[in-house]
């Protein structure tokens, strides 16, 4: 007995033949959409729809790129949907993708003797617009490059630290006139990129006259800049100059007062306050402060030397020199700026007579043996001969070193009778 097939057989065999008809009418239906799209797009091209054709035409070849003959059915004209894309494509300005599907039309073939004439006439002249395009680019971006590079040269000068306490001032202002510059130069890159992307000539040729335009502004705005900012910079280190100066003084002044002639006076207390003050506010101020700024910390340090000097009676150049020469160990030098020294006050005669003793008395800590002694004995002779303790001076803790204070206090202690 021959036995029976399974019963899963038969659904099978119903299966592949669903799937064949499927696959027959899929394909059907795909002929027939490319056909239909391929009809649109020529119909869109008689109408001059140029993207409407476009997007038609696309879809086409998408289904099918290959040219064929003679269509069947209603049509009945050749397949070739390149051609008739590059026809769209030119039209409507984009002379590169115009360029691609005439190329790839005239590779598949298929083409009528008068599509072949139009093909090469119309990629001629898309070559044509091209290449000249592509040469306009080249100087339109050569024009913006010089329009950029003086834009980022200006830019420099408004970030220099004269220019920028002084870049809004003024009527028109740096400000005011690069602005619209900048903004003319931002509208150049614009219109060269849109004409890159649509092959507008117009616009190519306008982003080169809005960037030449841009550079001329700008060219005189960097001059006009450049001589602001050299005259402010000579101002400004003319004016640090001359407040160092003023400030060396100052800071001399001050030692003096505050080493020698301590306790102050409240009125010579609050002067060298408001000096030392002044003086380290200069101490921050830079090419960068504003001259104004520079003017008036300037006119500051001199009012306050000056109500110093009012409040306490400046002592003579020499005994300021002498002093400054004890600080840095010179005795040498002390002594011979005040030996014969005629200071005129008593108290800077004291002074003075302390200064000499404690050179001496450095000298002496310093020789050697045999001739220490006689240093010492002359330090101690120009104690007893000047009387500054008399005078209300003696040497304080910050100038003069411990030993020399207890020589001194020695020499002032009168001897005791046996």
């Amino acid at each position: 007995m021959t036995p029976r097939p399974p019963a899963t057989a038969a659904p099978s065999r119903a299966s592949s033949a669903f799937a064949a008809v499927l696959a027959l009418t899929l394909a059907a239906a795909a002929a027939a959409d490319y056909k239909e799209s391929y009809r649109r797009g020529l119909d869109a091209i008689e109408r001059q729809q140029w993207r409407e054709a476009v997007q038609h035409l696309r879809l086409a070849i998408a289904e099918r790129p290959e040219a064929s003959g003679l269509l069947s059915g209603p049509l009945f004209r050749r397949y070739t949907p390149h051609y008739h894309l590059g026809v769209a494509l030119a039209e409507s300005g984009d002379c590169r993708g115009a360029i691609e599907a005439f190329d790839a039309s005239q590779q598949q073939g298929k083409l009528g003797r008068d599509e072949v004439a139009d093909l090469e006439q119309r990629r001629a002249a898309c070559q044509r617009l091209v290449q000249g395009v592509d040469a306009a680019v080249t100087a339109a971006q050569e024009a913006v490059d010089a329009a950029a590079a003086e834009a980022f040269a200006v830019a420099g000068i408004e970030r220099s630290p004269v220019m920028g306490n002084v870049w809004g001032e003024g009527a028109p202002s740096f400000a005011d006139r690069q602005e619209p510059a900048t903004a003319r130069l931002a509208e150049a890159r614009s219109a060269l990129r849109s004409g890159q992307e649509r092959l507008s000539l117009a616009d190519v040729e306008r982003a080169a006259a809005l960037a030449a335009e841009a550079r001329s502004e700008l060219v005189r705005l960097r001059r006009d800049a450049e001589a602001r900012q050299a005259a402010l910079e000579e101002r400004a280190s003319r004016e640090l100059a001359e407040m160092g100066r003023v400030v060396d003084s100052a800071e001399r002044d001050l030692r003096y007062v505050r080493g020698q002639l301590a306790p102050l006076a409240p009125r010579a207390a609050a002067a060298a306050d408001a000096l030392a003050a002044a003086i380290q506010e200069a101490g921050q101020v830079g090419m960068a402060t504003p001259i104004s700024a520079l003017e008036a910390l300037h006119d500051r340090l001199r009012r306050d030397l000056r109500e110093l000097r009012a409040a306490v009676k400046a002592p003579p150049e020499r005994l300021l020199a002498a002093a400054t020469a004890y600080l840095r160990a010179d005795y040498e030098r002390v002594l011979e700026l005040l030996a014969g020294a005629e200071l005129g006050e008593e108290r800077a005669a004291a002074h003075a007579c302390l200064l000499r003793a404690a050179a001496r008395w450095g000298l002496a800590a310093m020789a050697v043996e045999e001739e220490r002694s006689a240093l010492l004995d002359a330090a101690h002779r120009e104690l007893g001969s000047c009387g500054a303790e008399d005078r209300g001076v003696e040497p304080l803790a910050r100038a003069f070193p411990p030993d020399f204070r207890a020589f001194y206090r020695a020499a002032a202690t009168p001897a005791q009778p046996p």
